[in-house]
């Protein structure tokens, strides 16, 4: 994963320029996503979504880690396992992931199937 830091300008303006931070890899399972989010403690934290298993991967993960800046490094703070609906079609954090941010500390995640047909299954996981 390689961090930039942008100057205080649109995109479509000439002066915004990103500057390499810093290159590092997680040490957890993978991501096949990444969100960034900032707390109200004003740090900068990231959620990683994956699935291991296999062709057919049966483990759902987010990971959560914290951005030290300017000490350019971060640190894993926690990580839960998610158990998808065995009857919805191949349904994984690998396939597509997202996540909304609840009222207080919760977080709510989301996932659906590989193909997205005119009707399709999404897991949604609460608090």
């Amino acid at each position: 994963m390689t961090i930039y830091r942008s100057t205080p300008h649109p995109l479509d303006d000439p002066r915004c320029v990103f500057t390499e931070v810093f290159t590092a890899r997680p040490n957890g399972r993978g991501a096949d996503s990444l969100y960034m989010l900032r707390g109200v403690d004003g740090y900068v934290y990231f959620v990683t979504f994956t699935s291991t298993g296999g062709k057919l991967p049966d483990e759902d993960w987010a990971e959560l880690y914290v951005f030290y800046y300017p000490v350019n490094g971060f640190g894993f703070v926690d990580e839960r396992q998610f158990y998808t609906n065995k009857r919805l079609n191949d349904v994984h954090f690998r396939r597509s992931a997202g996540l909304t941010i609840e009222s207080g500390p919760g977080l709510q995640f989301y996932c659906t199937d590989r193909n997205l047909p005119r009707e399709f299954n999404v897991n949604t996981f609460g608090e």
